[in-house]
């Protein structure tokens, strides 16, 4: 029930692994999570931005950037500050969804079949939920 036109797309590999991903990018569990699904292969994660402490203009940025995965691949693994930019966004959309389904925190990995797990997994820890 995710709308996936709210999440940014990541492909990596042949893409067969396939993932929604709950993230905040001022939250480090979700830096440390981002750290090690740079290290998989084989997947299609559709990263919804929830800034849950309420600093939106980063994820908006992110959002609103020319390369909007580089941004925030930027933003997670050396914490460069993404372009300050504004446009039409999903932000608040998916700060609604994280109330709808009273999800609790992040980062949080969804599979197809509505299985989710929460935290800074290792990236064996995400293989193994992925299978």
């Amino acid at each position: 029930s995710l709308n996936l036109k709210n999440a940014l797309v990541s492909k990596k590999g042949d893409g067969s692994r396939v993932f929604a991903l709950i993230t905040d990018i001022d939250c480090p569990y979700c830096r440390m999570l981002e750290k090690e699904l740079a290290q998989l292969d084989n997947y299609t994660a559709y990263k919804f931005l929830a800034p849950l402490k309420g600093a939106e203009a980063d994820s908006i940025s992110i959002w609103c950037a020319k390369n909007p995965n580089d941004a925030f691949i930027q933003k997670m693994l050396i914490n460069k500050p993404p372009v300050i930019a504004s446009c039409k966004n999903p932000i608040q959309q998916n700060l609604q969804l994280m109330d709808k389904y009273n999800l609790i925190g992040t980062p949080m990995i969804i599979k197809p079949n509505g299985q989710y797990i929460y935290g800074a997994l290792k990236k064996d820890q995400i293989e193994g939920f992925l299978q």
